[in-house]
C-alpha cells in the first residue's frame, strides 16, 4: 500500500519503528533503562539520530551552547533538537563533550583558588 510519503519520510518511519523495537526489547532486560539503550544505539550500533534528552550532560550542554541561564528540560532539549535531525547522535557528542569542558574547566578553576 502506497502512503504517498516521500523516500526520506519513508526511512524516517522505519527507523523510528527499529528504534522503538530495540528500546522495548532492550528495557525488558532488569537494570536496562532507556538511558542505556540510547547510549547503546549511539556509541556501538552508530545510529546518527538518538539523543538523550533526559541525560544531565546533554541538557547542561545545551544550556552552554545556547547560554541559557539555567539548565535545559528535557522540553527544550526536545524541541531545540528537531533542527539537528537526522544527526542528533553527532549533536549529543557535543554536547557532552561541552558539558565535560565546562566542568573540567571549573574544576581547574578551583584547584587554583588559595
Amino acid at each position: 500500500m502506497k502512503l504517498g510519503l516521500s523516500g526520506a519520510k519513508a526511512r524516517s518511519i522505519r527507523a523510528l519503528g527499529e528504534w522503538f523495537t530495540i528500546v522495548e526489547t532492550l528495557t525488558a532486560i532488569p537494570g536496562i533503562g532507556a538511558w542505556t539503550v540510547n547510549v547503546f544505539l549511539i556509541f556501538n550500533l552508530g545510529r546518527p539520530d538518538v539523543l538523550p534528552a533526559a541525560d544531565r550532560g546533554i541538557r547542561r550542554g545545551m544550556q552552554l551552547a545556547y547560554r541559557m541561564r539555567d539548565v535545559a528540560t528535557v522540553k527544550e532539549v526536545l524541541e531545540r533538537s528537531q533542527r539537528w535531525m537526522p544527526y542528533r547522535s553527532i549533536a549529543a557528542k557535543y554536547l557532552w563533550q561541552a558539558a565535560r569542558l565546562k566542568r573540567t574547566q571549573n574544576n581547574a578553576n578551583e584547584e587554583r583558588r588559595p
